[in-house]
């Protein structure tokens, strides 16, 4: 992860995701790969920015295999929808509930 300050966020994300054993039972450390495509996320429809698994390997500070494995855990366990395109792809956060504005 880069030293430079960086501007913060808040992600909303339900309690339940922490609070509920069979999430973790489910997706694990892919909590945390969950996160930041949630931080990635339009807060009206729950759809990313366009990403490379690169690009998030560097910014977590984690492995591109390790990237890999938990999105396709995140993937396979429907927490997430995936739209791959040539050079990367889109993340469409399943029940995401709108955070746009005067919400």
């Amino acid at each position: 992860m880069s030293k430079e300050r960086k501007k913060k966020l808040l992600v909303g994300m339900n309690e339940g995701l922490f609070q509920d054993r069979k999430h973790i039972d489910k997706i694990g450390m892919s909590v945390w790969l969950f996160g930041y495509y949630c931080s990635k996320a339009d807060w009206e429809k729950g759809l990313t920015v366009k990403l490379k698994y690169k690009t998030i390997s560097k910014d977590m500070g984690v492995p591109i295999g390790t990237i890999r494995r938990w999105h396709k855990t995140l993937h396979d366990e429907k927490y997430i929808l995936v739209n791959q395109t040539g050079s990367g792809f889109y993340v469409h956060i399943q029940k995401w509930t709108s955070r746009g504005k005067g919400k």
